[in-house]
């Protein structure tokens, strides 16, 4: 390499390749950090129409449930445990329910299914919250 022909083209070509891989590693960085960002609105974004889903979804399951407790079936007192039982397990399936208890506010539990399961549910926290 005696010429200096030779000697600027290694020069500007070192030069060249800094610069470069200066500027490829500093847009790396920054289109990284961009793109985490978007990542984290578009999620933020998504995890609130989720929520507002999830809130109505609850709202509906809710006001179908306080329509349900003023069905005739349910407040007739001459109906007996089976009427009342055909009718809360058709709902159910059809809702797609596992099925309905009642509970008072002691937390006796009644379950409306063949065995007429009764269960204490005083101490867990649904209940709880409930009251």
């Amino acid at each position: 390499m005696k010429s200096i022909k030779a000697k600027l083209i290694l020069l500007f070509s070192i030069i060249l390749i800094v610069v470069v891989a200066t500027l490829g590693f500093i847009f790396e960085f920054l289109s990284a950090k961009q793109l985490t960002e978007e990542s984290y609105e578009n999620l933020a974004g998504i995890a609130r129409v989720e929520a507002k889903y999830v809130q109505t979804k609850r709202e509906q399951n809710i006001a179908y449930v306080v329509a349900l407790s003023q069905n005739r079936m349910l407040t007739d007192k001459m109906a007996s445990w089976n009427e009342k039982l055909s009718f809360l397990k058709a709902e159910a399936e059809r809702m797609g329910y596992q099925g309905f208890a009642f509970a008072d506010t002691s937390g006796n539990s009644i379950s409306f299914n063949d065995e007429k399961s009764q269960t204490d549910i005083s101490e867990r926290q649904y209940f709880k919250d409930a009251i």
